[in-house]
């Protein structure tokens, strides 16, 4: 099998987010759900990696009076062994997507572990590099675009039958490789009526006009336009929470309940995930939803949001790295503060001292302009 964690944009995921996923996975656990409850899903399919006094010192709170320095030693290590342990025992792959968002606690972790035995695959997009990069065990893979039969091969998928030579070359030269270009392209085709039967498949019906006009972020949001108010709505203000999202943060933050059952069902949008949680089905999908708030509404949907994030008890309570960020794309940026400062002492304490020195950095500029 082949386990996936996903990194996301600094202060969307806590330390070591993205192998929390993967053994979330392992183990059957819900999106979401906290260590604890991550560890005894995972050990009651493979009881042979348990490690009850290990376990106990991962998921106890951080202390300040303990030695943060070997509390997070202890975890990398933990966290590398339970790994090392579930390769062993299923023979599978290790999948972090969008590496170029990691955080500094989960590219130790890798760092480590591009020493070890363990398949691993990362993902980034281009100009991104880590130091393990150049481990000699690493091969790196520049995939070039997607040829022309590969494009075909995913729009007929995508349209469930055989195409024309002709319906595949058009979709092909407006995609350039791009595999969600095509699919997007596919998708506007197959709403807007312009695909017929023909003897040699679906061909794109004799009518006037080019093809499609627009880029990718276009022809998603002429999709997004099509949902009713409130949904459209819901889905601008889930986009400033991230590319994932759970559904009661998003509620909180608008003020009643969304129906993003009704928004999934304009395809290539969003994804239930499990348990109340919610995906973008791409990260570019979020960013071009995301790129249609005007300032004013983006800086409101933030501002919500920060606010449910500090009085509730919701999973991202804790989360003091997405609370700062949230408040950093307000009017009130000040506000991000006293998170700030919290977000670097949850780093101190997995040892990313790259993420303290940002932090902190962060808040003594906003400190130095306005003291009080």
């Amino acid at each position: 099998p082949a386990y996936v964690g996903q990194c996301a944009p600094t202060g969307q995921t806590p330390a070591y987010g993205p192998i929390m996923d993967i053994l979330r996975q392992a183990g059957g656990a819900p999106i979401g759900a906290d260590r604890a409850t991550t560890l005894s899903a995972l050990f009651s399919r493979h009881p042979s990696l348990e490690d009850p006094e290990a376990a106990a010192r991962f998921t106890e709170p951080a202390r300040r009076e303990r030695d943060q320095t070997q509390r997070a030693l202890g975890d990398r290590d933990f966290l590398l062994d339970l790994l090392r342990g579930l390769n062993a025992a299923e023979q599978c792959v290790f999948v972090i997507e969008d590496i170029h968002w990691i955080d500094t606690a989960t590219n130790g972790l890798l760092s480590a572990l591009s020493n070890a035995p363990v398949p691993l695959v990362a993902t980034c997009r281009p100009g991104f590099r880590a130091d393990w990069f150049d481990n000699d065990s690493s091969v790196r893979l520049d995939l070039a675009p997607l040829s022309e039969t590969g494009i075909r091969r995913i729009v007929e998928a995508n349209l469930d039958r055989p195409i024309t030579t002709r319906l595949a070359d058009l979709i092909s030269d407006k995609a350039e490789g791009n595999p969600l270009m095509a699919e997007e392209v596919t998708r506007a085709l197959r709403q807007s009526d312009r695909l017929q039967e023909s003897q040699d498949g679906l061909d794109l019906a004799d009518t006037d006009g080019p093809l499609l006009t627009g880029n990718l972020e276009q022809l998603v949001l002429a999709r997004v336009d099509r949902l009713a108010p409130g949904q459209k709505t819901a889905l601008q203000v889930a986009s400033a929470i991230g590319r994932d999202f759970p559904e009661d943060l998003l509620a909180a933050a608008l003020g009643q309940p969304p129906d993003l059952t009704g928004i999934s069902e304009m395809p290539g949008l969003i994804e239930p995930g499990g348990q109340s949680q919610w995906r973008f089905t791409h990260a570019l999908i979020r960013d071009a939803v995301y790129g249609s708030l005007l300032s004013g509404q983006r800086e409101a949907a933030h501002l919500s949001i920060a606010r449910v994030l500090e009085t509730s008890d919701s999973q991202f309570s804790g989360n003091w790295g997405m609370l700062a960020e949230q408040y950093l794309l307000t009017n009130t940026p000040e506000k991000s503060v006293p998170f700030l400062i919290r977000a670097a002492e949850q780093s101190l304490a997995v040892y990313a001292l790259y993420d303290v020195d940002q932090r902190l950095e962060q808040a003594m500029g906003y400190l130095e302009t306005d003291p009080d």
